[in-house]
């Protein structure tokens, strides 16, 4: 009863997944098959917020594009601004601050890949040095602490529409997970994440400079495959 069950489930559900794919197809067309590498750089810009504390990371991440599915390499990361605590002060500190930088590496999926759209779900993976540093009560420095170690790894998902080749508009969340030699920096650290505005790819921008013919053609391609799915949609 139970098997006869799930095989009537799964095959219900891959029913109504291409129902739902075939009213999408004419908005996101299917990533061309041509096997390529494609160099592959954009920046990032992610927030959260841990006890109203708001925590930004920048990263860049470089790599290659794999056949319009895949995306890896590696990233640099670090605190868009000094994160200031109030945590465990020793006497005569008012504030601690905390500052950190990290390399790692990324794999992103690309469930839709193509001109106009991008669907993926981006891993990253990485190692970094974080400080810790006490401050008086007018903000000059007392002392500062190193922390020995910053392991971090965030599982994410992202949508973005794009305007061109190099800029688009994009939505993401994500969680990150991490482990500090400090407890207050991999406490402020960890925890979801979001991010949402303007992306700019460095390596479109250079691709639509010096590769225009070859960009010019993917967006033709991808408005003729879309007229098409929409014709043979329109007459079913």
């Amino acid at each position: 009863m139970v098997k006869r069950f799930l095989i009537i489930f799964f095959v219900l559900c891959a029913t109504q997944s291409n129902a739902q794919y075939e009213q999408m197809a004419g908005v996101f067309v299917p990533p061309d098959s041509t096997k390529e590498f494609t160099l592959f750089f954009r920046f990032s810009r992610a927030q959260s917020s841990v006890e109203q504390k708001s925590v930004v990371f920048n990263s860049l991440r470089g790599g290659f594009e794999i056949n319009k599915k895949f995306r890896t390499g590696l990233l640099v990361a670090s605190m868009g601004d000094s994160l200031i605590l109030k945590d465990n002060l020793p006497e005569g500190a008012e504030y601690n601050v905390v500052g950190l930088a990290a390399i790692g590496g990324f794999f992103e999926f690309m469930v839709i890949n193509n001109y106009r759209w991008e669907m993926s779900v981006p891993v990253q993976l990485g190692y970094g040095f974080a400080s810790y540093t006490y401050l008086d009560g007018s903000k000059e420095e007392l002392f500062e602490e190193d922390v020995p170690y910053y392991f971090f790894s965030e599982l994410g998902f992202n949508f973005q529409y794009n305007f061109n080749n190099w800029a688009g508009f994009g939505v993401g969340l994500g969680v990150r997970t991490t482990s500090a030699g400090h407890e207050s920096v991999s406490k402020y650290t960890r925890g979801p994440f979001y991010n949402l505005g303007l992306r700019f790819s460095v390596g479109g921008l250079y691709s639509s400079v010096f590769h225009k013919q070859e960009v010019q053609a993917k967006k033709k391609a991808y408005f003729e495959l879309r007229e098409k799915v929409k014709a043979k949609k329109k007459w079913r």
